[in-house]
């Protein structure tokens, strides 16, 4: 049985749950989902869904109105578990994803429903410990649920450089530097991303420093995109992460194909995030290294770790009347010795979008028209286009 066919009776069930849930005893429903809490109220689960469909129009430069591929999809299907249990310093998290493009097939072959399943232990106040599989600590845009974006997908330089998700144990620390919020995160995972189908002899360490010196968000809004609660008083982030992966099998790391031989990659990524009265400006900079990046197979293709830079930048404003409009520019760019392998060339985008919010991001509507330039290398020719992408998202 296909893994549509098994998720079908489960979203019928989760979009029947909040009506039914509504006015049963121990049952919460608001903007962080379905709530059932003990009498004692130490156990407390919580469940989650989203909804995210998408539409892609792509065309070429010259003819921006002769459509070259129109494509309608479900792009996200989640549906998530969370809460404490039996102790309320003891805490758990799953989430799963049932669309295609959620699931790492084309470079699986194998549907990856499990996208978190950790557990949580808070030792105090300040430091908790984390075990199981979830995001790693690193770039801001990848850490943010892809549910609380200003624009339909993340940028070229996430999709470049992210670490995304690892099976391993992590360790958070949140304390104040003279009175304003400093984070710091770090982890050791085994470096080859969620649901590996094997272990290589190597592990990954990543670490990622967050000083807030301006004060705390408020309503804890640096862990979404916009600035919809509208910041009193303006905030800033400013953030440092870093992984080194040893020997890793796949060209990102915790994702993509898998190399022809192991390679140990270093990245290094920092952002800085400013939020003000409905302005949002976000800055992301990015730097990958390996040492002999390309890697060969007699009657295959090269595949290789795309050592190179990344540069991002996006501003939005979020008005009183829901609408925010948004910027985004976007480039990656590889290092010589990659340059000229096939789908490695400089790439370029700058987006202008602007959404709708019904209810915060959990009921929205987002429209992008992106424009794409991919330099000419010894295997691509030059290339130019227009993506137009428009993405309806409901959740709780």
């Amino acid at each position: 049985m296909s893994p549509s066919r098994h998720a079908l009776p489960l979203l019928l069930l989760l979009a029947a749950a909040p009506v039914a849930a509504q006015g049963v005893p121990g049952v919460a429903v608001d903007g962080r989902g379905v709530t059932w809490s003990s009498p004692d109220g130490i156990t407390r689960i919580t469940m989650r869904f989203r909804i995210q469909q998408l539409m892609t129009v792509t065309s070429s430069e010259d003819e921006p109105f002769d459509p070259e591929s129109v494509a309608f999809q479900v792009r996200r299907t989640r549906f998530r578990l969370g809460g404490t249990v039996l102790d309320p310093r003891l805490s758990f998290n799953l989430q799963l994803s049932f669309t295609r493009g959620d699931q790492d097939w084309s470079d699986t072959n194998f549907p990856n429903v499990l996208r978190d399943a950790t557990m949580t232990w808070r030792f105090s106040s300040n430091v908790q410990g984390i075990v199981g599989q979830t995001k790693l600590p690193g770039n801001r845009q990848r850490v943010i649920s892809s549910a609380d974006l200003e624009f339909p997908e993340r940028s070229i330089v996430n999709n470049r450089f992210t670490f995304d998700r690892d099976v391993g144990v992590q360790l958070w620390w949140a304390d104040t530097l003279g009175g304003t919020p400093l984070h710091l995160r770090t982890a050791l995972s085994g470096g080859e991303g969620r649901n590996p189908a094997g272990n290589d002899d190597g592990v990954a360490w990543t670490a990622r420093g967050e000083w807030q010196p301006l004060g705390p968000f408020a309503d804890g809004s640096d862990d979404f995109e916009g600035d919809l609660t509208r910041q009193a008083k303006p905030r800033l982030a400013l953030a440092v992460s870093a992984q080194q992966n040893n020997k890793t099998t796949r060209v990102g790391g915790q994702l993509g194909a898998t190399l022809h031989a192991p390679r140990t990659i270093r990245t290094l990524e920092a952002d800085a995030l400013f939020k003000y009265r409905g302005l949002a400006l976000y800055g992301e900079v990015a730097s990958r290294d390996a040492d002999n990046p390309i890697t060969t197979r007699a009657g295959q293709g090269n595949r290789y770790v795309y050592n190179g830079t990344g540069r991002l930048l996006q501003a939005s404003y979020a008005l009183k009347s829901g609408w925010s409009p948004q910027l985004r520019w976007a480039v990656v760019t590889p290092d010589d010795e990659i340059a000229d392998e096939a789908g490695a060339a400089r790439q370029e985008q700058l987006s202008v979008g602007v959404t709708r919010y019904f209810k915060r991001h959990r009921v929205k509507s987002t429209a992008e028209v992106l424009h794409d330039d991919v330099a000419a290398n010894a295997v691509t020719v030059a290339r130019a286009g227009w993506i137009l992408r428009w993405a309806v998202e409901l959740g709780i």
